[in-house]
């Protein structure tokens, strides 16, 4: 008997980046300026040991990591004019379905960040076209019926407050019956979230995954309560903690996933997203939540023996 294809599909809107990383020759830390526990003036300096440019970009590095998993994801974005030049060929290699509206006279997003030797870092986004149009692009406008009967599993990871919102509320109306909704606000809370919007986010959304510092954010400064969240009908919290592994909250329990070890970090960036993509493998894949995150953390250990969020393979 023929074995019945599987038409379940992941839905990846966000951001397609070219990154510009330094890896300097010193630890952040030691620069910041502190005196008696109180912060004082900034005025910092790095050295960077190299400079180097990978593709990068939250949805095209979570992208990149379902394609090399076979699972042909459709990827929503905005890019310029330079993404064609390379970047389009890359993804489109590995299986990713690319969705994206092309400006031919802007450039496509950028990032530049710095890795210190203990490997924490610091970023600064520049969102050029993607910017511009990513909140004016309804999913119906990109995505057809069919399309919307075989998404599964959506992620929305990064964009702004008004686009994600917007996107995360029109998916929910049009996906079929049991799909499920992905809210990773990432880097963008403290910057264009409000507590409004933040809240409409989390009601339309069914996990909710963000790192230490992030869902720290959402229940410090915008505070919002685990118990708060559920009531909203988040149905799970992912708190990803890097080398310490990642913790599953749900209303009744909470459970840790350890980190999977490795020989040797080469470059922290895109590890979080590469979880993501063997999260949502395995969510596509039917895996139990817990064994989605260990798919996610085998990823994740993948990325960070490389440089950039798009250089590991899993063969």
């Amino acid at each position: 008997m023929q074995k019945k294809k599987n038409n379940k599909k992941a839905l990846v809107v966000g951001s397609v980046v070219i990154d510009t990383l330094f890896d300097l020759s010193s630890n952040i830390r030691d620069h910041i300026n502190v005196k008696d526990g109180v912060l004082g003036v900034q005025n910092l300096m790095f050295t960077a040991q190299n400079k180097k440019e990978y593709y990068g970009g939250t949805a095209a590095n979570i992208s990149y990591g379902l394609g090399l998993l076979k699972q042909k994801p459709i990827l929503v974005s905005v890019v310029g004019k330079d993404f064609a030049l390379n970047f389009e060929k890359h993804l489109e290699k590995i299986g990713v379905d690319l969705r994206v509206r092309e400006d031919k006279n802007e450039f496509t997003a950028n990032f530049y960040g710095m890795s210190d030797t203990k490997k924490e870092q610091i970023g600064v986004f520049l969102p050029n076209v993607y910017g511009k149009y990513v909140e004016s692009i309804p999913l119906s406008k990109i995505l057809t019926k069919k399309d919307f009967s075989q998404i599964e599993v959506a992620i929305f990871s990064a964009g702004t407050s008004k686009s994600i919102t917007n996107h995360i509320v029109e998916f929910k109306k049009k996906a079929k019956k049991g799909s499920i909704a992905i809210f990773d606000p990432g880097q963008i809370l403290m910057s264009t979230y409000n507590k409004t919007m933040l809240k409409k986010s989390l009601e339309h959304a069914d996990i909710l995954i963000g790192n230490e510092v992030e869902i720290a954010q959402i229940k410090n400064y915008f505070e919002f309560s685990f118990e708060e969240i559920f009531k909203l009908g988040v149905s799970n919290i992912i708190e990803t903690q890097g080398e310490k592994g990642s913790i599953l909250y749900t209303p009744k329990e909470s459970k840790k996933i350890p980190a999977i070890k490795v020989k040797k970090v080469v470059d922290p960036t895109g590890a979080g997203d590469a979880f993501r993509a063997g999260f949502i493998y395995g969510l596509l894949n039917n895996f139990k939540i817990e064994e989605a995150m260990k798919m996610g953390a085998k990823l994740g250990s993948r990325c960070i023996q490389c440089s950039g969020g798009q250089n590991y393979t899993v063969f």
